[in-house]
């Protein structure tokens, strides 16, 4: 079993090298996979659905093209796929359907020894936790 969180950043234009075009994070999302399903055999891949309508146009788009690359994956793969809404996973970790960051964190560290100060690791941690405890 492995946890791990996914930096969706293009690489963006500077004085001395050509960007990316934005859609290139998809490109990296993709890659993101399969690199992880050779490195550790990964057969099932689970993720936390977006809260995206509570976010902009722009936050809104992105989730759904997120959706879009891992749904793609795992259909060209051959892998399961399992989600869970942000609100179970801090109901899961905390015993309610809402709670900040730190909350989440501290959880973490208090449930599964996490060293770490990053919210995306520790909601990873609860979601791996939650589909082994559950599925």
């Amino acid at each position: 079993m492995v946890y791990g969180t996914f930096d969706a950043k293009h690489q963006a234009k500077t004085k001395t090298r050509d960007g990316e075009p934005k859609y290139y994070r998809l490109r990296h999302l993709y890659q993101f996979l399969v690199d992880m399903s050779a490195l550790f055999a990964i057969r099932t891949f689970v993720f936390e659905e977006s809260a995206a309508f509570q976010r902009g146009k722009a936050a809104i788009e992105s989730a759904h093209q997120y959706r879009a690359v891992i749904q793609l994956f795992v259909a060209n793969t051959a892998r399961d796929l399992c989600t869970i809404t942000p609100q179970d996973v801090k109901r899961f970790a905390l015993g309610k359907g809402t709670g900040g960051k730190d909350e989440m964190i501290t959880a973490a560290r208090e449930k599964y020894g996490y060293k770490g100060n990053d919210d995306n690791e520790a909601d990873a941690l609860h979601i791996m936790a939650w589909y082994l405890e559950t599925k």
